[in-house]
């Protein structure tokens, strides 16, 4: 997780700034077992937008990807509305998504 920190590099690459797919590369170079990919959601936009983005995003990091993939989900993450109890069809809807198109190994 890079957060905030912005100035954290591996082996001379700025981790802030990466897309998925190019984090999956650096987390490989260091060694991990599993990988996952966080695509923030855009309140402003609808719900099947912030899908086909998300989904977009975590299919290319699969396809370069050596070790698992199980994508972060939850309350502004992954297409998931920011509410308290987001609403189970989109839940269940980002899951499928991911599962048939994004091709992830887990969530």
């Amino acid at each position: 997780i890079i957060g905030v920190h912005g100035q954290i590099t591996f082996n001379g690459q700025r981790l802030a700034g990466m897309f998925p797919h190019e984090q999956v590369k650096v987390a490989e170079a260091a060694g991990v077992d599993i990988f996952g990919p966080v695509v923030n959601t855009n309140c402003s936009k609808s719900f099947p937008w912030n899908l086909s983005r998300a989904v977009t995003f975590v299919k290319e990091t699969v396809a370069e990807s050596n070790i698992p993939v199980h994508a972060n989900a939850g309350m502004g993450v992954c297409s998931i509305p920011m509410r308290t109890t987001p609403p189970i069809d989109s839940v269940t809807r980002m899951a499928k998504a991911m599962v048939q198109i994004g091709n992830v190994d887990g969530l």
